[in-house]
């Protein structure tokens, strides 16, 4: 184990960071193995990895609905949300993410070409037409222009049991946290079918060199290995990399002069509620 960890330490960052997702992945469905994701009433599917007869749930999301008259930076917003979100439950194996293909007719029906902005409910839902494409879970999504921010309004529908299973609305979130705003729903998404949060909204903390010659410095990196950022510049290598149990701060080994010294690396980046 030991060995292997430290030919880890002597790959490109990037390779290293999809490895270590790659395990973190494979961990989060052995631990799912004896969860339950709600199938049809009454009769969760059981998520369990030694069953070869075991079927992924199928999933439907639309692009996300935006108000008559948006602005462009916000019609495109709500696609790259869809498709963030799409990305995510097919990374965590147990959902398969049917194409806008399969429902396209479902969406152009007379009543559900568009649904109740800003609602958490089954309005403008029918629940047969979409049951009937073989979709068993629907999220569907709004993306509404604030100004300087966006708001996006998330609800997603267990079509078996007839209900929303997950809801909720991000306010004020900048561009540039779309993509976490998707990771923190995926992870309620997880939760409501499994019992058990996910790993989107986790960060990965590692040592890693940005040439071969330079000393081991500590980065930190999204769940799946990207947005990678170096936190520590000192001429010294640097060992053990930890998190703090709020996740605000990382704890290393610095060896300065022989000797060893904790020191804590504040992490500045902002998180949306």
């Amino acid at each position: 184990m030991r060995r292997e960890f430290r030919n880890l330490l002597t790959w490109p960052l990037i390779a290293r960071c999809q490895q270590v997702a790659a395990l973190m992945v494979m961990a989060m469905v052995v631990w799912l193995s004896s969860s339950q994701v709600g199938a049809v009433i009454g009769q969760p599917l059981i998520v369990n990895i030694d069953n070869p007869n075991f079927r992924k749930l199928n999933v439907a999301i639309p692009d996300f609905l935006v108000e008559p008259g948006a602005n462009r930076e916000t019609r495109e917003l709500a696609k790259r949300g869809a498709s963030e979100l799409s990305r995510l439950l097919t990374f965590s194996s147990l959902f398969s993410v049917r194409s806008s293909d399969v429902f396209e007719g479902v969406l152009k029906a007379k009543g559900v070409t568009r649904w109740e902005m800003g609602q958490q409910n089954m309005d403008g839902v029918d629940v047969q037409q979409w049951r009937a494409v073989g979709i068993e879970s629907l999220t569907l999504g709004e993306a509404a222009y604030d100004g300087d921010t966006w708001t996006f309004t998330l609800r997603t529908i267990d079509l078996g049991k007839g209900e929303v299973v997950v809801g909720k609305r991000y306010s004020k979130v900048p561009k540039s946290e779309v993509p976490a705003v998707m990771r923190r729903y995926a992870d309620l998404i997880l939760k409501a079918y499994t019992g058990k949060s996910g790993i989107f909204s986790s960060r990965l903390v590692f040592v890693g060199r940005r040439a071969r010659n330079s000393a081991k410095q500590i980065f930190i990196s999204d769940f799946d290995g990207t947005n990678v950022q170096q936190i520590t510049t000192e001429n010294a290598p640097h060992l053990s990399p930890a998190w703090s149990r709020d996740g605000r701060y990382v704890r290393r080994d610095l060896h300065v002069r022989h000797q060893n010294r904790q020191e804590v690396q504040v992490d500045p980046r902002p998180r949306v509620e």
